[in-house]
């Protein structure tokens, strides 16, 4: 079992479409406990770790995305 340790960046490769309430295109990229990072996607992460993504996207000020408007 892989164990996050911690949200490290974002990327939102459909940015001209921040306007709707679509998760595609949003990864974060994630650090694992084993020391290794990999990029996943948002709608993985919302619902294997929805207290660490709200977290990174408030310290981001990506709150306000309504990707993020769970």
């Amino acid at each position: 079992m892989i164990i996050l340790e911690e949200i490290i960046d974002y990327d939102n490769e459909e940015q001209e479409d921040t306007t709707l309430n679509s998760m595609k295109g949003w990864q974060l990229c994630v650090l694992w406990k084993d020391g290794t990072t990999s990029w996943e996607h948002l709608r993985d992460m919302k619902h294997g770790f929805p207290i660490q993504a709200e977290e990174y996207a408030v310290s981001r000020g990506l709150q306000d995305q309504p990707v993020f408007s769970w």
